[in-house]
């Protein structure tokens, strides 16, 4: 199978990754763009680079799906975060390699982030954090453009468990599908809300992103058919000791908070 596997990114950074990764730079259309890296824009092909500071690493995903002719597979992965093959390591990241990505695209159709439970329903978490009124808006989208997805929309905001980080590894094909079903709804909710977009602090401008990934979770509990892996990923700014270290610390405060 032939992969398109983008490490997203909107600064130059160490290229620490496996040899199959394509660094790509968003929010290029303002950016000088370093030696070897793709990115999220050119004149002649559909981009929403220009759109990066609210859409964030869709802008990466809008370009890829609609311009990456070659690929069989298509991933998302970030400069700081990337999938792992174990959660324990000492000295060198356990990256996902092409031939363990092969074994695992033989039994299943997408690579996930292992799903965060959280202490509160989706929609709470949501509101608490950012702006209850775009995700109203968005549950109206859904209910008016597609209304086979209603309930099972109302279900996952109610639940407490999500896929963060807007990362995957997965057939074009479901990717392709799941970006066209999540732009048409996030370009009608930009079309409602751009302008009390502006004027909100600069983390809060990165609505679109916030949302999709409460739409990629939607998305694909209605989509029950595709075959899902979750996988650990990993924080990787820090070394893989500095890592381990402070796993092992969580794993003891946990215990003594336990035992205590």
């Amino acid at each position: 199978m032939r992969k398109s596997l983008y490490v997203i990114t909107h600064k130059e950074i160490k290229n620490i990754f496996p040899k199959d990764r394509k660094i790509m730079l968003v929010g290029a259309v303002n950016k000088e763009v370093p030696a070897g890296y793709y990115t999220d824009y050119s004149q002649q092909k559909r981009n929403i680079s220009n759109k990066n500071a609210n859409y964030c690493e869709l802008s990466g995903l809008y370009y890829f799906i609609n311009n990456d002719t070659e690929a069989d597979v298509f991933g998302l992965e970030h400069y700081r975060r990337l999938f792992v093959k174990r959660k324990f390591y000492l000295f060198k990241f356990p990256f996902l390699k092409e031939k363990d990505i092969d074994k695992i695209l033989l039994k299943y159709d997408i690579i996930l982030p292992k799903i965060s439970k959280l202490g509160k329903s989706i929609y709470q978490q949501y509101s608490d954090e950012h702006f209850s009124s775009d995700l109203d808006k968005v549950i109206n989208i859904i209910d008016k453009k597609y209304p086979d997805y209603s309930q099972v929309c109302k279900k996952v905001l109610s639940a407490n468990e999500t896929y963060f980080c807007n990362m995957f590894i997965g057939k074009k094909e479901i990717i392709q599908d799941y970006g066209k079903w999540l732009f048409d709804i996030l370009f009608e909710l930009e079309n409602i809300i751009s302008k009390e977009v502006k004027v909100r602090d600069v983390f809060q401008q990165r609505v679109y992103g916030f949302l999709s990934e409460r739409l990629f979770t939607i998305w694909l509990e209605k989509n029950k058919q595709i075959k899902r892996y979750e996988c650990n990923v990993e924080f990787i700014e820090d070394k893989p000791f500095k890592n381990f270290i402070k796993k092992v610390g969580r794993k003891l405060n946990k215990m003594f908070k336990i035992k205590k």
